[in-house]
């Protein structure tokens, strides 16, 4: 379970993420993050100060809550386009998301 400010996020066991709480804050994800968070193959949830980020099986990086917190998926999908490598972690800080790879790279 990972939280902001006023919303939390939990990756279940089988791939899927579930979120509730303020929808400004991440609590209730757009419907085209929604859909792709109910297939499952999650692998990597992170929440910073009032957005959620998570990582699918396939390296593909969804984002949603306030865009001034890392709420973007256009902009998560751009920055980690140059990683070469399997992401395998996630971090936040209050207002940004950095994924870092299998070789290191951020």
């Amino acid at each position: 379970v990972r939280n902001t400010s006023s919303a939390f996020a939990a990756l279940k066991a089988d791939g899927t993420v579930i979120a509730w709480g303020d929808k400004e804050d991440g609590g209730c994800p757009p419907d085209e993050v929604s859909t792709q968070l109910r297939r499952g193959g999650v692998r990597l949830l992170g929440g910073s100060n009032a957005a959620f980020a998570a990582v699918g099986a396939g390296n593909e990086v969804l984002a949603w809550g306030d865009p001034l917190s890392g709420g973007n998926s256009s902009t998560a999908k751009a920055a980690c386009q140059h990683l070469q490598g399997n992401i395998r972690r996630l971090v936040s800080n209050g207002h940004a998301f950095a994924a870092v790879d299998e070789a290191g790279a951020v």
